[in-house]
């Protein structure tokens, strides 16, 4: 029988949806011609027109308006084409917006302790979900998923499945990215030294420089507090000295970039208690610190 290995995981809050309007066409009545004075009207001028019915005209919708957002999915089925489905039951997933009205789903653990790789989409718009075909990733859960939005590329990093043939927990090091434009999973050839498998960490992006950072997590037994980044435009781990203290090992925290420049690390816990302080790291210098 699995035995819980980490104290107090969260469970996901959902996402209220938002609506989107409709515009509606309406059809326009042409009027007659301007009839005659009678003084100059003959008899058969008026039998014309008090036979003459108004000609109606449909209105010529107007053209779609040009957008630069980019349509998930166009190679071959975009969210709006995908059939309705409802994902199973899970916890221990990402949901990580990709677009203005797109949130993806990935990975996860169900009700029966099976890791899951499925993939699917919620229409904030619409309010419905979707599955792209042929889109499963590896099989994980308490991983990170982070985007690079003018890349349109969601990292998945990390996390831990379990082995259904002896039922032990694997914890995972590797990256998988989707291409969210082709709804594609592919290993990218990294380089660099992987940081230490895990699950249960934080990730996020800083976009001025497109580094991804990696803080904590924990695996079997042991919490950790190391800091890992990845130069997603060399695909490549690059170790980075950071001055001060950083905040003690823990799991299930969060990882929140303000200012492009600034990391807010708060909460998470470890085999014995929970966090309640606020840490900063500081990246904009030339030596990354903790505040």
């Amino acid at each position: 029988q699995k035995k819980d290995k980490t104290p107090n995981r969260p469970l996901s809050t959902p996402i209220s949806p938002v609506t989107s309007e409709r515009s509606i066409s309406s059809d326009r009545i042409t009027p007659p011609l301007t009839q005659k004075e009678p003084s100059e009207t003959s008899s058969q001028d008026k039998n014309q027109l008090l036979t003459s019915t108004p000609t109606f005209h449909q209105q010529t919708p107007p053209p779609a308006p040009v957008t630069n957002e980019k349509e998930i999915g166009t190679s071959s089925q975009s969210p709006k084409q995908m059939p309705t489905v409802t994902p199973p039951s899970r916890w221990g997933h990402t949901l990580t917006q990709i677009s203005p009205h797109h949130l993806l789903l990935n990975g996860g653990e169900s009700s029966h302790a099976k890791t899951l790789s499925s993939t699917f989409i919620y229409n904030l718009s619409t309010r419905k979900w979707s599955q792209p075909p042929n889109c499963h990733s590896s099989r994980r859960t308490w991983h990170s998923s982070t985007f690079l939005p003018h890349r349109q590329l969601l990292i998945s990093f990390g996390g831990e499945s379990l082995d259904e043939h002896n039922d032990k927990i694997v914890f995972r090091d590797e990256l998988t990215v989707l291409d969210t434009e082709i709804m594609l999973w592919y290993p990218p050839t990294v380089t660099g030294t992987p940081p230490t498998p895990r699950s249960g960490h934080a990730a996020t992006l800083l976009p001025d420089t497109d580094e991804m950072v990696v803080f904590g997590g924990v695996k079997k037994n042991k919490w950790l507090n190391t800091l890992a980044v990845l130069d997603t435009t060399r695909w490549k781990w690059c170790p980075k000295k950071v001055l001060g203290d950083a905040p003690p090992p823990r799991s299930y925290h969060t990882a929140t970039t303000v200012s492009s420049s600034l990391v807010v690390i708060f909460g998470g816990n470890d085999e014995l208690k929970s966090f309640d302080g606020v840490h900063v790291l500081d990246t904009g210098g030339s030596k990354w610190a903790w505040m």
